[in-house]
């Protein structure tokens, strides 16, 4: 009984995706304004070296060097060395997505004391179709939510097996993460107190503070190669740009 359910919805969701992904390349709908960015850090990175988001051939912008971490220029350049098309970028984000329902599926699984039913994966998606949406746009939030799901996966294998290469695993996964999106950049600070607090004997403390330091590491890289282009040692300009567009407005007026 429960093989019939497993092929049902994996060709649901293999025909969701299809479809989506159709849709988002037949209509050319796949950019948004951030896309542009994304585009020519991959292009920079390639020609240039640098993971600056605006137009090399216009004048530069020092806050367009720190505005965008490289990781998801890095992906787009990996699939434009195979293809100048970005429809491979969306068909390579909609895999990720399909593996993210099935790691999400795994960790439900692994934390449910109950026998989950299988069928229940699609419900969200009836009413919140912005998974297969951010499949098929130009857009890092697919990269992060795998990233993400492979944090909480190595996190909870770390947490009942005890294997210490899953707790490397996770650090490395969310220096990933962070270096997608500048808004993890925190999250390493929140980890190593938490785990600071639930790690139970010296040696294991020292040795989680330990390996805290490959975020740290990669959030000193990052903010040391901004301060050469921006003169600010910065991991994102974006919140120096709110503070200055928005908190500075507000506060004047």
């Amino acid at each position: 009984m429960k093989q019939p359910s497993y092929f049902i919805i994996t060709a649901v969701l293999l025909l969701l995706h299809a479809a989506f992904f159709i849709y988002g390349i037949s209509n050319g709908n796949i950019f948004l304004k951030d896309s542009t960015e994304y585009l020519n850090q991959a292009h920079n990175l390639l020609n240039y070296g640098s993971w600056y988001c605006g137009n090399w051939d216009e004048p530069l912008l020092p806050q367009l060097f720190s505005q965008r971490t490289p990781l998801y220029g890095f992906f787009i350049l990996l699939f434009h060395l195979l293809s100048n098309s970005n429809v491979i970028i969306s068909f390579a984000q909609s895999l990720l997505s399909l593996f993210n329902i099935f790691i999400a599926y795994r960790i439900l699984k692994s934390i449910s004391p109950l026998t989950l039913n299988p069928f229940l994966i699609l419900l969200p998606f009836l009413f919140f179709p912005s998974q297969f949406i951010y499949a098929n746009m130009l857009m890092s939030e697919m990269l992060l939510q795998t990233l993400v799901m492979l944090a909480v996966y190595f996190l909870l294998d770390y947490s009942k097996n005890k294997l210490f290469r899953s707790f490397i695993f996770y650090q490395f996964v969310i220096t990933a993460a962070l270096l997608t999106k500048p808004v993890f950049v925190f999250f390493p600070l929140i980890s190593f107190v938490m785990f600071l607090i639930i790690e139970i004997n010296i040696q294991s403390k020292l040795r989680s503070a330990v390996v805290h330091l490959i975020p740290l590491a990669a959030i000193i890289i990052v903010s040391y190669t901004n301060y050469q282009h921006t003169r600010f040692f910065e991991y994102s300009s974006i919140p120096r740009k709110q503070s200055i567009n928005y908190l500075a407005y507000y506060s004047s007026s």
